[in-house]
């Protein structure tokens, strides 16, 4: 029964954590990708924003599925548009 607990608890961390990464992301254009911004949302909601490091480079790209939680995968796609600005889209599954 313990790890059904638990399955609850990550989920209804990963609908707040998704919902904070809404609110950042959503209509808004970056002039860097704020992984550390998302970083932080992740860290504060429980779950491993440690897969998140590293080097982010191109015009466009993306972080394929990586693992935060025991069943919570994130994803991370930018793209930089010739005003140089980043358009973000992340979510958690």
């Amino acid at each position: 029964m313990p790890a059904t607990l638990d399955a609850v608890n990550e989920r209804t961390r990963r609908r707040q954590a998704s919902q904070r990464i809404h609110a950042l992301t959503f209509n808004r254009y970056f002039d860097g990708i704020p992984v550390a911004g998302i970083q932080s949302i992740l860290t504060d909601c429980g779950f491993d924003a440690e897969p998140l490091d590293g080097i982010y480079c191109g015009h466009q790209g993306r972080l394929d599925a990586v693992r935060v939680g025991e069943r919570t995968w994130f994803n991370l796609s930018w793209y930089r548009m010739p005003s140089g600005r980043y358009e973000i889209t992340c979510y958690l599954s």
